[in-house]
């Protein structure tokens, strides 16, 4: 009898405390970095105590948005039960570059990525994403359900500012929002088909993935954390962390611009080739060997600005018939 007493004080004093404070540490982390839970958190403006973000900014508005705040228009759409934010620069083209961004990132982000469309022949179109911003809502969904706002973007350049064609530019979690739009479009028959292509930076397997190698970078390696964080997550945003663009990439029929680094922790190397892979319509890759994540252009502005000019004139060309290595 008394082992059971013994076992008992075990899971009572230490298995259970243990549970609860990890399940305290997996909301913690859900509320603070995908929820908004305040007006200041997500905003427009730079953000301060990162070196290679901060120049990113610096670079973004003095280059882009100085420079063009003659052409910028701000726009707003519904989408859903959300008013969405977002600045059209109306450089007389009939085609538009939609820019986005991923978590906590509003579109005063975007405008260092925005810097080479002008010469390209793109109107730019910067958003806050949903929860961003000027943009409404609270919690982030992983582009699993804000992939919706990009179709509705793309749905109001075509219709309001007559735009023939729209590629989409996503950082990160962007990158997979963009993806989503365009698989549910064509899975659905949404009646958005818009999008000539995709430039898809950092772009992982599924968050689930990327969520791990944080947590490896932070130094939790085992523990309950990870699962009962997205536990959290399927219960609060109502979507599958486990689900990613792994899942759907073989379905893309749009040109697609992967852009990589080899010093990635979080969107890995090998996973991200093992995207590549998959990935079955018109491709190519671009690795480059400086540069964390969402930090290659900072780190080779150059060379990222002049892949982006050569896959967009390869596809504009209409030299798509075999696939690029």
């Amino acid at each position: 009898m008394w082992i059971l007493y013994v076992i008992g004080g075990i899971i009572l004093f230490i298995i259970f405390p243990l549970l609860i404070v990890q399940y305290n540490v997996a909301w913690f982390l859900f509320k603070k970095y995908f929820t908004r839970n305040k007006k200041e958190n997500w905003t427009r403006e730079p953000k301060i105590g990162d070196a290679e973000e901060e120049k990113m900014y610096e670079i973004g508005i003095k280059e882009f948005h100085d420079k063009n705040a003659s052409f910028k228009e701000d726009v707003k759409i519904e989408s859903g039960e959300f008013s969405l934010a977002g600045e059209f620069y109306n450089f007389g083209f009939d085609r538009t570059v939609i820019i986005v961004a991923g978590r906590s990132e509003a579109l005063t982000y975007c405008y260092f990525f925005a810097m080479p469309y002008k010469d390209l022949g793109y109107n730019v179109l910067a958003i806050d994403n949903r929860g961003h911003g000027y943009s409404t809502g609270k919690i982030n969904s992983l582009g699993l359900d804000e992939y919706k706002d990009i179709l509705n973007w793309a749905r109001f350049l075509h219709d309001e500012k007559k735009q023939k064609s729209i590629i989409g530019h996503g950082v990160c979690i962007g990158s997979a929002t963009i993806l989503y739009a365009l698989i549910h479009n064509k899975e659905e028959g949404l009646g958005v088909d818009y999008f000539d292509a995709i430039i898809a930076d950092g772009m992982y397997v599924n968050f689930a993935e990327s969520f791990k190698n944080h947590g490896i970078e932070k130094g939790f390696k085992r523990g309950l954390v990870p699962k009962m964080f997205f536990s959290i997550m399927k219960r609060k945003a109502h979507v599958d962390p486990y689900f990613g663009p792994i899942d759907c990439i073989d379905k893309l029929d749009k040109p697609i611009l992967f852009l990589y680094g080899k010093e990635d922790i979080y969107s890995v190397p090998e996973k991200s080739i093992e995207l590549y892979e998959k990935c079955a319509t018109f491709k190519k890759i671009v690795w480059f060997d400086k540069g964390a994540h969402s930090r290659l252009k900072i780190n080779d502005m150059v060379k990222y600005d002049r892949e982006i000019g050569e896959f967009l004139n390869t596809i504009n060309k209409g030299v798509v018939n075999e696939k690029t290595n």
